[in-house]
């Protein structure tokens, strides 16, 4: 039961690393900010003066804003 997030995380990045890259400017849900890492679990944004890690499988549930 555990590993069902892990491998919800696991597959939303296979989905997401043709969308979303380093240096890019994204919203999830309330939270804006540049992407600064992404792994295979999760993504990590620079939020002014604030890092703010977020699961990767919130990007195929929730609504994403991508600022260019």
């Amino acid at each position: 039961m555990a590993s069902r997030d892990v491998m919800a995380n696991i597959l939303s990045s296979f989905y997401s690393k043709n969308r979303f890259y380093e240096g890019q400017i994204i919203r999830v849900g309330d939270t804006k900010g540049q992407i600064i890492r992404m792994d295979n679990t999760s993504l990590t944004l620079q939020t002014g003066a604030t890092v703010t890690v977020i699961p990767l499988q919130s990007l195929q549930s929730q609504n994403v804003e991508v600022f260019d």
